[in-house]
């Protein structure tokens, strides 16, 4: 236990960080009213931050700073020299960053004086391998989104010359010769295409490596495993979430975890009036559009696990809407996430046939080449392995996933 001396000792230093300079106030007071400026630094170059946090600001001073680009990695460093950090939510502090005046030393300080009244909580920040997943996850959707948008592309060109063609047909080996042949194309327009059937090409393989590499990382995780066990959801799905959750144990209950990701409704209440609105602001887009993705498939699907859940939903969607209905389904997906992980049984997990038939599909999408890179020489022997390691629990079942573990690891970026 420090006395109060040392803790008066102790530094505020609020920053405001940028990709290529940052600005930080040193501050110091336990109460808002009681806060003073001491040192001011402006506009210093980001290459300096290793030595502005070990050199230039007091010991185990407390760093402040709101959610950005970089402010995980530098964070990183800040603990590392053996100071405390706090990365506050951004959507709350840019709730009281309206100003008449604004720069980046007032921003600075703004973060904090929100650290010390506690207007703005901080928020968890993810330790490296849950870091490197996120990472590789935004890759993946950012690939995605390359090959959606260069097939609309190729699509209006082709349709401008009176051409029609499916998106699933595009990525065929000799469409480009057929295309060729409806058309008088003029030289121009015959490099021009060939330009844009390349560059799909090349997206459709990007985002097969990222898939597959995903792929990879969750066939050698147990706690993806226990997710892909839930209705509605496959690899993507369980590495998202994952990749969003961290350590489950920092959630106390359901609701908690509902909230992080973003799907608990918005609530308006005075006096006697009280109303729920939609979707509250928060968590990560990018899963939650995954969640209500798997919402979806839920509704559509037959398999009996979730049933109840699916007539649940489809209720609820001829009441309110279907939009109003797969929020609702994803936020029910997401407890029982909850409940997968902490290890107690929901009630929408498959069982053996329907896991078997997610196991083939999976087999599918990731190709023979790679079932047999990690160990598989048929796709039964893939699908049979799965199931137990998915449904068992036993020591001999976790030696097995061991086993799997080093082997899939060291094929991981093949």
């Amino acid at each position: 236990m420090k006395t109060e001396s040392q803790t008066r000792r102790r530094r505020i230093i609020g920053t405001d960080l940028h990709p290529d300079s940052f600005s930080a106030v040193q501050v110091t007071g336990n109460e808002i009213s009681q806060l003073k400026k001491e040192r001011l630094f402006t506009k210093l170059p980001t290459a300096m931050w290793e030595h502005f946090v070990t050199k230039q600001i007091p010991e185990e001073s407390i760093i402040v700073c709101e959610a950005g680009s970089n402010s995980f990695e530098l964070m990183r460093i800040a603990r590392q020299a053996g100071h405390q950090t706090v990365v506050l939510n951004s959507v709350s502090a840019g709730q009281i960053a309206k100003a008449y005046c604004k720069n980046d030393p007032k921003d600075a300080f703004r973060a904090a004086k929100l650290y010390v009244c506690g207007l703005a909580e901080g928020i968890w920040e993810p330790d490296e391998e849950t870091q490197l997943k996120r990472e590789i996850l935004s890759a993946y959707i950012c690939a995605k989104k390359d090959y959606t948008r260069m097939s609309n592309r190729l699509k209006s060109f082709l349709c401008e010359h009176g051409i029609r063609e499916k998106k699933k047909l595009l990525k065929r080996d000799g469409i480009l010769e057929k295309i060729k042949q409806k058309y008088n194309w003029t030289p121009e327009q015959l490099f021009l295409l060939e330009r844009m059937f390349d560059d799909l090409e090349y997206t459709v393989q990007q985002r097969e490596r990222f898939h597959r590499m995903i792929g990879k990382s969750v066939l050698a995780n147990p706690e993806m495993a226990k997710l892909m066990r839930l209705c509605g959801i496959r690899l993507i799905a369980a590495y998202a979430l994952l990749a969003q959750i961290g350590d489950i144990e920092r959630f106390r209950n359901p609701k908690s975890l509902v909230a992080y990701l973003g799907l608990a409704p918005c609530v308006h209440a005075s006096g006697n009036h009280q109303q729920q609105g939609g979707m509250q602001k928060g968590g990560t887009t990018q899963v939650k559009a995954i969640l209500i993705q798997a919402a979806h498939s839920i509704l559509k699907s037959k398999n009996k696990s979730g049933e109840r859940l699916r007539k649940w939903g489809i209720s609820l969607g001829m009441r309110r809407g279907k939009v109003v209905a797969a929020g609702a389904v994803a936020r029910k997906l997401a407890v029982a996430c909850w409940y997968a992980l902490k290890g107690f049984p929901p009630e929408i997990l498959e069982e053996e046939i329907e896991i078997k038939a997610k196991l083939k599909k999976i087999a599918t999408e990731l190709k023979t080449p790679l079932i047999r890179s990690i160990g598989y020489e048929k796709v039964g022997d893939f699908v049979e392995e799965y199931t137990y390691l998915i449904l068992t629990r036993s020591s001999e079942a976790v030696e097995r996933w061991k086993n799997l573990q080093k082997t899939v690891f060291s094929t991981l970026c093949t």
